[in-house]
């Protein structure tokens, strides 16, 4: 299993570039635990594919590189049990050849292979300087004044939160909330200087906390819930600040998509997600729609150094953490 040097690969404690691991480090399993890393080999191969994925997520790897794919056949049988009588399945792993001789897509013109998304990734637990919660709402607030508007219906459970969290607000008049802590006063106790973007220590953390980040740039947001679709759309003029969102929401297992809208300035992260994250989100248990990829394109592409990394389970790679296996 080969992987271009370039591809930047979850670690404990991070990211790294594939050409900077060592077998020091830690990947992340399929399930979303640490793994040792046996050896690391570098090398330049004689052939190599970039596998493309409908999402956009791609990844460059060589000819001997495996997907633990799922077929039409296999998703097939699996929404006629829903989940509702124990199966037997051999998990199938496919090399760049093997999904170009079986072919992407049916006689309907369907997308035949499916990759998947990772189990949420345990990163470890981060003694933040403010409560993931918190930042979450200061984030999605994208303003430096201190006080918080919030929707009528939902004043009451962020204090809750905000209660428990050790933390004390004061309501003022039209559904405003003042933090008596100040939140730029306990950056600084870890930061330099006040942060203007999401610090990176939060996009890691356990999981715990990355679902609690995520709850407070809804309660910030309730609108970005459309009970409809049964999913999350979030809109910015921040491209890097979704762009954030979504190396969050991808490390918690699920798939989404950013949309860099070049004719106007407001740019869009939709998601979904079984992990409560909305009071009227009504998520069904055992959907796997919105867990996994479709494999839509694999091209050969000129050899470049790639890494070639051993461990004993399939591992998550790339931004979208997608599992690979040598």
């Amino acid at each position: 299993m080969g992987i271009a040097s370039n591809t930047p690969v979850p670690v404990l404690g991070g990211w790294k570039l594939a050409g900077q691991l060592t077998t020091k480090d830690y990947v992340f399993s399929w399930d979303g635990y640490p793994l040792p890393i046996k050896t690391i080999q570098h090398y330049t191969p004689t052939q190599m594919f970039d596998v493309q994925l409908k999402d956009g997520v791609y990844l460059e790897v060589d000819q001997h590189t495996r997907f633990p794919a799922f077929t039409t056949r296999n998703r097939q049988r699996e929404s006629r049990h829903q989940g509702k009588y124990k199966r037997h399945y051999i998990q199938r792993y496919y090399t760049p050849d093997d999904l170009l001789e079986k072919g992407l897509k049916d006689k309907r013109g369907w997308n035949v292979f499916s990759i998947e998304n990772t189990d949420p990734i345990h990163f470890p637990y981060e003694d933040h300087p403010v409560p993931p919660f918190i930042v979450g709402l200061w984030a999605a607030k994208q303003k430096g004044k201190v006080v918080f508007s919030f929707d009528p219906e939902w004043i009451d459970y962020v204090q809750k939160k905000i209660r428990a969290l050790g933390w004390f607000t004061q309501r003022l008049k039209n559904n405003l909330l003042a933090f008596k802590q100040s939140i730029n006063v306990s950056f600084l106790t870890r930061y330099p200087t006040v942060p203007t973007t999401i610090p990176i220590e939060y996009t890691f953390g356990s999981i715990e906390q990355r679902i609690e980040f995520l709850k407070g740039i809804v309660a910030m947001k309730p609108g970005c819930y459309n009970s409809r679709l049964d999913r999350f759309l979030v809109y910015s003029r921040d491209l890097r600040f979704l762009i954030t969102l979504q190396s969050i929401c991808e490390s918690l297992g699920m798939k989404s998509y950013v949309f860099d809208n070049r004719l106007s300035l407001t740019h869009q992260l939709t998601f979904k997600t079984d992990i409560q994250l909305h009071p009227k989100q009504q998520t069904k248990k055992g959907i796997k729609g919105h867990k996994r990829r479709m494999i839509t394109k694999v091209e050969r592409i000129d050899p470049t150094p790639t890494v070639h990394i051993e461990t004993d389970a399939p591992f998550v790679v790339g931004q979208g953490f997608l599992p690979i296996w040598h």
